[in-house]
């Protein structure tokens, strides 16, 4: 059975000022626009400032449900699910957008909360990320993560003013030099690499530093959304 990893992230919403609130039992205007962006931060796997430095280029990630539950000042709950597994290809440069936004009615809410589940198919990797780090030599080695275990993140805000026409533009900021601290420059450079040079960490290749890495994810309480705009239809 697959061991299924929660993630709580904290989610930071830049909105435009509203127009007049409007009642959520009126026509919904409001779109709530997902998208995931691999973030560009580079890390450091000892203290050296040069050797082990961290980073990751791109990837890609297979969200296979979104569940969204909202309550609206005026009382009730919203709530649905989107089973529907799709691939997106993960850019530090940019934001990629998900498939079908979520339409919301205007109006005030207490409470906006979103869990988005990751999951590989047929058992394949959930994600899968490049990148490379700096060996003691100074030598740039390449380095790919498969993580084949179920991750679902977990987002909430509060007290958010929805207008009509309009879509809020939410960002899922993944960290994965975050997941990777607990890996050592020497357990990098001890490890195993594939035919073109690469070091693989994954279930079946270098397994240890894998279990290390779930294990940090599992401690991570936090991993950033970052709310970026609304936008005018």
């Amino acid at each position: 059975m697959k061991q299924l990893v929660w993630k709580s992230l904290m989610l930071c919403v830049v909105l435009w000022a509203c127009e007049t609130v409007t009642p959520p039992e009126v026509d919904p205007g409001s779109d709530m626009e997902l998208s995931l962006q691999l973030d560009k931060q580079v890390g450091e796997v000892n203290k050296t400032a040069q050797a082990g430095a961290l980073s990751f280029t791109g990837g890609f990630v297979f969200v296979e449900e979104i569940e969204f539950e909202a309550r609206p000042q005026s009382g009730g709950k919203i709530e649905f699910e989107q089973e529907q597994r799709f691939q997106v290809n993960l850019n530090p440069d940019s934001a990629i957008a998900l498939p079908n936004p979520l339409n919301l009615l205007p109006g005030p809410y207490e409470r906006i909360e979103l869990e988005i589940e990751l999951e590989g198919i047929n058992d394949g990797p959930a994600v899968v990320l490049e990148g490379n780090f700096v060996n003691s030599s100074m030598d740039t080695v390449p380095l790919r993560l498969e993580i084949s275990n179920e991750i679902r993140f977990k987002a909430k805000v509060r007290d958010v003013v929805l207008g009509t026409d309009s879509t809020l533009m939410t960002v899922l900021d993944l960290r994965p030099v975050d997941w990777c601290q607990v890996v050592s420059l020497d357990a990098l450079e001890a490890a195993d690499t594939d035919a073109d040079g690469t070091v693989v960490i994954s279930r079946q290749q270098n397994a240890a530093l894998y279990e290390s890495i779930i294990r940090q994810l599992d401690r991570i309480e936090e991993l950033r959304i970052k709310g970026q705009r609304r936008r005018r239809r």
